[in-house]
């Protein structure tokens, strides 16, 4: 049986509060009304992540994990311009920037790990 690494689990739970509560999300962490397209874009970001780790606990490969850490510096590289452009949408884009960056560090730091022979 394969187990679940910390980083693949608060993945997959950040995911489905994406799925299942993008509303309070928007409000609380992004600051912006629980409505409109939002909704979708975060629950879209959800079930990316849910497959995401998914996809990294089924096959924790050193190319799976450099994979994950590339789509998560992809997606912090595209939230850059939405922090920077201020307005309403900085706040949600630099949360993301940050939430995305994070999750490029953990999977390289993943990866390295399972290059040198131990686990993370």
């Amino acid at each position: 049986m394969t187990s679940v690494s910390r980083t693949e689990l608060a993945r997959g739970l950040w995911g489905a509060a994406l799925v299942l509560a993008p509303g309070p999300v928007l409000r609380h962490v992004h600051g912006v009304g629980e409505g409109g397209p939002g909704v979708v874009v975060l629950r879209v970001l959800g079930a990316r992540h849910l497959l995401q780790a998914a996809a990294v606990t089924v096959r924790p490969t050193p190319r799976m994990l450099l994979l994950g850490a590339a789509v998560d510096l992809s997606h912090c590289l595209s939230a850059v311009p939405l922090a920077l452009a201020g307005g309403r949408y900085a706040r949600a884009g630099a949360v993301e920037t940050t939430v995305a960056a994070a999750w490029t560090a953990a999977e390289a730091a993943r990866r390295r790990s399972a290059v040198h022979g131990s686990r993370a």
